[in-house]
């Protein structure tokens, strides 16, 4: 029986479909996801154009939204530089989630330690003893850091973690985010990741402090065992989350130098000149940050007892610009 043409094209062309389907998919959920901090055009002086122009208008549309009234409310920073100088790790140290909110709406980050039971903190930490039996190889990653990861391309795979693991943590980030962002997110990924100290010398950008957003964006991480100076801890300065006409020239300040190209985080000026706090906590510690606040993650100092290991959770793909949109019109005070 002789093939026919026509049947081909039709193949190719339902197969043509199916790409353009997943562009055009692909497309809106760019369109639509969390602004990001800078959005390279081209030619130097369209993209420093465009990014004050996207500054502005998001700028203006989260100031809008009460449930952001503690990061632009120019009263609350008022306060916060007389604060600052007086504030000390243990302040940041929190009894449950609400207080947590509270705290990490006045600091930038908060913290909880002794947050899951016994028998739950247990079962996580054989899930990071299995790692050393999986077989897979670290990672360079920066300077002098190794980097493991349950997946095996650490920028973009993630692995999910049983459901059990994931409802140990999904009602408090959900209370978090509608107290911190105006709007419940269940987390349905986690990333495990362990990080060790090494001797290799490369660049590392995660050790250079900067803003992830320069809206409120928030990042949860749950540390197992207990973390210290020397073993890569995060680092945050406090008040740095709030959002003011200096932050704002900062922003625009680094817009004009920012290199699209290069893999450096953005960074801006420490306009308040607040101090960085490394977050030591002892171990079974749930931290939350506002990160269009300065951070970033300390070195390792001790390469041969370093190591860290961390559940990551993300929350960019469950906030997005619609969110912010309708929370100008529906948002009250969470």
């Amino acid at each position: 029986m002789k093939s026919n043409p026509l049947n081909i094209n039709t193949y190719r062309g339902l197969g043509n479909s199916n790409k353009n389907i997943l562009r055009i998919k692909k497309f809106l959920l760019k369109l639509w996801r969390f602004p990001e901090v800078y959005t390279f055009i081209g030619k130097p002086k369209y993209n420093y154009r465009v990014n004050s122009i996207r500054l502005k208008i998001w700028t203006s549309l989260c100031r809008i939204n009460k449930n952001f009234d503690y990061i632009y409310n120019s009263s609350i920073a008022k306060s916060a530089k007389k604060e600052l100088y007086k504030f000390k790790l243990e302040d940041a140290k929190s009894k449950n989630i609400n207080e947590m909110c509270i705290n990490a709406k006045k600091f930038g980050f908060a913290y909880i330690e002794d947050f899951l039971p016994e028998w739950k903190l247990e079962k996580i930490k054989n899930e990071f003893l299995l790692l050393d039996k999986e077989d897979s190889s670290y990672l360079d990653y920066g300077n002098k850091v190794r980097c493991k990861l349950v997946s095996d391309d650490m920028l973009y795979k993630t692995k999910k973690l049983d459901d059990d693991y994931i409802n140990y943590f999904k009602d408090d980030i959900a209370k978090i985010a509608l107290r911190l962002l105006g709007k419940k997110i269940i987390v349905n990924e986690v990333t495990m990741q362990r990080l060790s100290g090494s001797d290799k010398k490369q660049l590392d950008p995660n050790l250079i402090t900067h803003i992830d957003r320069f809206i409120p964006c928030i990042k949860v991480f749950y540390f197992p065992e207990s973390i210290k100076f020397n073993n890569s801890p995060f680092g945050y300065n406090p008040y740095t989350h709030l959002i003011t006409s200096d932050y704002l020239k900062a922003v625009k300040s680094s817009f004009k130098v920012y290199n699209a190209n290069s893999k450096d985080p953005f960074t801006i000026n420490n306009t308040l000149n607040s101090s960085e706090f490394a977050v030591t906590t002892k171990g079974n510690c749930l931290v939350v940050a506002i990160t269009n606040g300065l951070h970033r993650r300390m070195p390792f100092t001790n390469i041969e007892n370093g190591n860290r290991n961390t559940l990551r959770f993300h929350f960019y793909n469950g906030y997005n610009k619609l969110d912010i949109v309708t929370g100008c019109i529906f948002s009250s005070n969470q």
